[in-house]
């Protein structure tokens, strides 16, 4: 089940297994290995996983099985997240200041949209 929820929730994602594997640094074989039962990943690259993808540990594991297919648990607008939680982000254990966080932004729009947006 788990090799089946990696593949669904990256073709929701509109990814390739090139793409994902870039996103979590490792390979494309790495990748294509999990979704064909070759191999799994390891517990703290299935945290990793759920915590990409926006599910619990169980859904990407494929514990609900009488639910439909889900999407990522929820949606928020990166935009107003990074405004919203004003000395609240932390990235290696460091506060963000500022200036990073708005640097995150100008980086996440020009990564996304080529270009900044305006606040």
């Amino acid at each position: 089940m788990l090799a089946n929820r990696i593949k669904e929730l990256r073709k929701q994602l509109k990814l390739s297994q090139r793409e994902l594997a870039d996103l979590l640094k490792v390979s494309q074989q790495t990748v294509a290995s999990w979704e064909t039962h070759q191999s799994e990943p390891s517990y703290d690259m299935m945290l990793h996983l759920a915590t990409f993808f926006g599910v619990t540990l169980d859904d990407l594991l494929g514990r609900h099985d009488n639910q439909a297919p889900s999407q990522p648990s929820s949606s928020h607008d990166l935009q107003k997240f990074l405004q919203d939680h004003q000395g609240l982000l932390t990235y290696g254990g460091e506060e963000l200041t500022e200036i990073e966080r708005e640097q995150l932004r100008v980086a996440i729009s020009t990564i996304f949209w080529k270009r900044p947006l305006h606040q």
